[in-house]
């Protein structure tokens, strides 16, 4: 799976890229929970980025860490900052992981990466286990 580009400069742009975080949080395997948590930040974030500046572009796509885990990962880009508080909110809020660039040229990139729980990614084998009622252990 890909990285797909949106380009964000009306609320109906930002509808759209909301929807399809939803849409790929679920095929990731996310609770009903995390796809709503992922789709409102999407959301919020994009309306942030039209409400300043007009344009701004998202890029989101399932990521995945040399162990294995899995996950979605979405970055907005646009010339805008946000307040401190801003920024401690949303880390709190909506992902475990997120990063915060600023360039003269690009502007902000703000990047957010929301994991899932290692048992929906791991291949486990089951442990065998053996139960014996008390006295019967195997010596």
């Amino acid at each position: 799976m890909g990285m797909e580009l949106f380009n964000i400069s009306n609320v109906k742009d930002a509808i759209r890229a909301r929807q399809t975080g939803r849409v790929l949080a679920r095929e990731l395997g996310f609770g009903i929970i995390d796809q709503t948590r992922i789709a409102y930040a999407i959301s919020e974030l994009s309306n942030c980025f039209v409400e300043m500046h007009q344009r701004s572009q998202l890029l989101i796509g399932e990521v995945r860490k040399n162990t294995g885990e899995a996950g979605l990962e979405w970055s907005l880009i646009g010339s805008c900052s946000f307040s401190h508080e801003l920024e401690e909110e949303w880390k709190s809020l909506w992902s475990e992981e997120w990063d915060i660039a600023i360039t003269r040229r690009v502007g902000t990139c703000i990047t957010f990466r929301k994991w899932l729980p290692p048992s929906y990614y791991m291949n486990s084998t089951p442990i065998q286990l053996q139960l014996f009622a008390t006295g019967e252990e195997q010596g």
